[in-house]
């Protein structure tokens, strides 16, 4: 509910241009962190499952980061050498990159509640952020990034400790350890790329096709919507967390639940969406109640995918995940060309949908190929 409060206060202070380019740049962090990811915290928590590894978790991702800023530091020279706008978003994708790894890390070792921590305290940092830089008189759609990057940051202040004490630091980490795990990863890089552009492309091309203002009202749609899947996301840690601590875990009901729990939650949303629009987040957004209908099936499936996902990776099954989110790739695509032209949000909103829906089908027959308790 923290985010949904930032989403608000965004939206109030800065209006549908601020929210739109702030949606974009989310969103474009996003997907840069995808394509340099390479699946790194996920490897490093399945190979040192089990409480006597626990305290190589975080050197490796130290030794990692290191790397990681080194080479966002080269794309930033060449970029401005070159002329390229690409500051601020290797800064973003450099930002989301180090909490998202940290917080993935301390859901899988410490558990979910860490996790929900970590989250209370990135949309609070953003609230905050937001409301000194309107107090300012100075939000605008270039400073509203380092909102952004502060949030992402500001949870490390909760994962980083947890990281720490998990059995403690082990030092002298060889360099070709990061390079190898890196390596492995790279199975996974097409499917997690494959997932994060279900989730991220209709806002990047309803921001540039129909512009600031329509993605600023998509967004709070969207977000919106996405409320059904915060109880699904506690049943996905927790499947991440059992997983971690043992291989032998297993996870009947996980995906059901989630299934249940964001369709509850989609309930109350259609229903008291269109009035909730225009009381939160005022007049200017109220255009955006058919969006958040058309995402809803998308989200509560959504909520089924962060489920499966987890079991694919933690199970190894790489081309298990490429398939299921590949799928859903092309078929959100092709809704995209169809629909948007004709129906502006709403249209990306049902691409939405039939990607994710798409993805979670292909999710549930890949998974019950090979295992009986998901």
């Amino acid at each position: 509910m923290v985010g949904i409060v930032s989403s608000i206060v965004l939206a109030r202070l800065g209006g549908p241009d601020v929210k739109g380019v702030a949606s974009a740049f989310a969103a474009a962090n996003a997907v840069g962190f995808m394509v340099v990811n390479f699946d790194l915290t996920q490897q490093v928590l399945r190979e040192h499952r089990g409480a006597e590894a626990r305290g190589a978790v975080l050197p490796h991702l130290v030794r990692a980061w290191g790397w990681y800023a080194a080479f966002g530091a080269v794309v930033l020279v060449v970029g401005l050498v070159g002329g390229l706008p690409v500051a601020w978003l290797v800064v973003g994708t450099f930002a989301f990159l180090i909490g998202t790894q940290a917080g993935v890390a301390a859901t899988g070792l410490a558990g979910v509640v860490v996790s929900a921590v970590g989250a209370i305290v990135q949309q609070l940092s953003l609230v905050a952020t937001t409301v000194l830089l309107a107090a300012m008189n100075d939000l605008t759609i270039d400073t509203v990034r380092i909102g952004i990057v502060v949030s992402y940051l500001a949870p490390l202040l909760i994962y980083l400790p947890f990281l720490a004490k998990s059995g403690g630091y082990s030092k002298g980490l060889p360099r070709q350890r990061i390079f190898d795990l890196m390596r492995r990863g790279s199975l996974w890089q097409v499917g997690r790329l494959f997932q994060m552009l279900i989730q991220k492309i209709d806002m990047l091309l309803v921001f540039s096709v129909l512009g600031a203002s329509a993605a600023g009202v998509y967004s709070v749609a969207l977000s919106t919507a996405m409320l059904c899947s915060i109880m699904p996301a506690q049943f996905a840690n927790k499947v991440l967390f059992d997983s971690t601590t043992s291989a032998e875990a297993r996870h009947r009901g996980a995906v059901r639940a989630a299934l249940l729990s964001g369709l509850a939650t989609a309930v109350v949303i259609g229903l008291l969406g269109r009035q909730g629009l225009a009381l939160l987040y005022g007049p200017s957004f109220a255009a955006g109640y058919g969006a958040l209908l058309a995402c809803l099936v998308g989200a509560v499936a959504y909520g089924v995918v962060q489920v499966q996902s987890i079991v694919i990776r933690m199970d190894g099954s790489w081309r298990g995940l490429a398939a299921t989110s590949g799928v859903g790739l092309l078929v959100m695509l092709a809704c995209l060309v169809v629909l948007v032209p004709p129906l502006g949000i709403v249209g990306a909103g049902l691409a939405f949908s039939g990607g994710t829906l798409t993805s979670a089908l292909a999710g549930y027959f890949v998974l019950h190929r090979y295992r009986a308790d998901v």
